[in-house]
């Protein structure tokens, strides 16, 4: 549930659907990765791997930041209005999103030790992630990833925690059931042929797993969502 004086972030490749049964209004700023050109590749992974998880939501709680926020956000919203030129083509426009979505990085906790340096945990767990997302398809146990990333169950258990307050291996089955959930919502692909995408063999593994983490089987979340959607749908 994404409550007034929130921000949400949504890297590409994600879907939500969105209900109207609020006042709340907002603001919604689409761009290309093209954005992060101009920092550190460092920086660039810190930014994805921190602030663009999956559905990650800031509730910004500062009063003086959130006033700053919606600061950057209207001047943003101007200048698209008075330029008609793309990003590409506009560097104002360019530079002022650039500054925002660093602006909103430095707000989130336990990103640097204060010199804008990354810890060496926040280092593993950028690799950790850089990796679930490259190979969730074949890999899905937390002794496969520490072997690939020559550490030690504890240190990437440390690390998990840390940064996204989750164990690895929720971190691994959520990225498995956040793509199961795409391909139930958005495709015609049979149980079966969705397991076999995502990497399991037997679909009666992918099946349990799916259930364990949403209380309800694939056929039954793919029932239920497809009713929402074409409810949603005919509201419009």
């Amino acid at each position: 549930m994404v409550e007034k004086g929130s921000i949400l972030l949504l890297h590409s490749g994600q879907y939500c659907s969105i209900v109207e049964e609020t006042d709340i209004e907002g603001i919604r700023i689409a761009f290309s990765p093209h954005v992060f050109d101009n920092m550190t590749r460092n920086i660039a992974n810190v930014v994805k791997y921190t602030l663009f998880r999956n559905f990650n939501i800031i509730r910004i709680e500062s009063r003086d930041f959130h006033e700053y926020i919606e600061e950057c956000f209207s001047m943003l919203l101007v200048e698209s209005k008075t330029n008609i030129h793309s990003f590409m083509y506009n560097p104002r426009l360019y530079s002022m999103l650039y500054y925002t979505i660093t602006k909103i990085y430095e707000y989130q906790p336990n990103v640097n030790n204060g010199n804008g340096v990354t810890s060496k945990t926040l280092e593993l767990f950028i690799r950790f992630s850089a990796m679930i997302d490259d190979r969730y398809k074949t890999m899905h146990s937390v002794t496969e990833y520490r072997t690939a990333l020559n550490v030690s169950h504890k240190l990437l258990t440390e690390c998990a925690r840390e940064h996204a307050n989750k164990s690895p291996l929720d971190m691994i089955m959520e990225k498995t059931v956040f793509e199961a959930k795409k391909l139930l919502n958005y495709t015609n692909l049979s149980i079966k042929e969705i397991a076999l995408e995502l990497g399991y063999r037997e679909p009666s593994n992918f099946s349990t797993l799916f259930k364990k983490h949403t209380k309800v089987s694939p056929n039954q979340y793919r029932e239920r969502n497809s009713n929402k959607l074409s409810s949603d749908a005919q509201k419009y």
